[in-house]
């Protein structure tokens, strides 16, 4: 009798792990197909864009008439999210721990390829732990003088470096910034070295620039083109292999001599990784017909952006290259922002 009770007390275990197992089965069969629904479906509330600067800088000055036209393609509101400060870092950090759902997105610059090699105490992989969904736009950079600085190319200024290097200063306006990187690549091209007053953002350095206090420094064009237009910068060249329609008598750095210090800055909507492959699509079309809209167009005109467009796997593959390029660089630098 005891032996006939364990043994159905055993038959109604294994039934009991039987159902489990089943029910288990059901339910991933039933969230495998619910995945396709749900992503044909996105998106069906609002969509956050971080913004991993202050208010009222470049990339929040870029990102404000892009949610605009994103919320017109993707039929809900995209809101911005600043989370400044950490060199991008705490911003970044917060989209790649979201969910890759399609809600949480990024706005940064290629830049981020190099932030792993800046910073040594990262929380996440710039380049493994965020996805790109497309390109927004591009901005060359510019070398750029004080007016009264007797060069008149760039050449004219790596020989004045040369002969007469205390008469030289270089306005830094950031640690580890595309801008203090090119100049880097330039000196190293050249074979110079030139004093450096370090900044803390463009303002202040263009501002000493203007003034005098300071020679020259490096620069995105759209933050100098109204002092070179007004005649208080001069630029010798544009950091690109082609000459650009806002300044189209100053030559490229290639003009130059010096093909490899051609650096652009690349704006690019990110995701963390792992979403979808069909909301990662829809994001990508959503994000080239923004881009290419009239609205959207003039103020990329008017801020020397270009239109920029390439699908994720190009980008991804722009992110490595650009990290394995300036790895060298930064190391020889002996670079460290942490």
């Amino acid at each position: 009798m005891k032996r006939r009770g364990l043994s159905l007390c055993h038959g109604l275990l294994r039934q009991a792990r039987v159902n489990s197992i089943r029910a288990a089965i059901a339910l991933a069969m039933v969230a495998g197909s619910c995945i396709p629904v749900l992503s044909e479906a996105y998106p069906t509330r609002p969509i956050s864009l971080i913004v991993p600067f202050p208010a009222g800088g470049g990339t929040d000055t870029l990102a404000r008439p892009l949610v605009e036209r994103l919320k017109e393609h993707l039929g809900q509101p995209v809101i911005i999210d600043n989370r400044g400060g950490g060199g991008s870092n705490i911003g970044n950090s917060a989209a790649a721990r979201s969910a890759a759902d399609g809600y949480t997105l990024l706005i940064n610059t290629d830049t981020m390829a190099v932030l792993s090699l800046l910073f040594a105490k990262l929380t996440y992989d710039p380049i493994n732990d965020l996805t790109p969904v497309g390109y927004i736009a591009s901005v060359p950079m510019v070398i750029a003088i004080n007016p009264k600085l007797p060069v008149n190319s760039v050449q004219d200024l790596i020989e004045k470096a040369r002969k007469d290097n205390d008469s030289l200063n270089f306005a830094n306006v950031g640690t580890g910034t595309p801008q203090h990187l090119a100049f880097e690549l330039l000196c190293r091209a050249a074979g110079i070295k030139i004093n450096q007053a370090g900044y803390r953002g463009a303002g202040p350095a263009i501002n000493d620039v203007v003034a005098g206090h300071i020679q020259f420094g490096v620069f995105t064009l759209g933050s100098v083109l109204p002092q070179i237009e007004a005649g208080n910068m001069r630029a010798l060249a544009v950091l690109s292999d082609k000459r650009h329609p806002a300044v189209p008598n100053v030559p490229t750095i290639v003009e130059a001599g010096y093909k490899d210090v051609q650096v652009p800055i690349r704006y690019i909507l990110f995701a963390p990784k792992g979403m979808p492959h069909a909301i990662m699509t829809k994001l990508n079309k959503a994000l080239e017909s923004s881009v290419a809209s009239p609205e959207m167009t003039n103020v990329l005109s008017r801020n020397a952006y270009e239109p920029l467009y390439g699908s994720p796997e190009e980008i991804s593959k722009l992110m490595r290259d650009e990290n394995a390029r300036w790895s060298p660089i930064v190391k020889e630098l002996g670079l460290r922002l942490d």
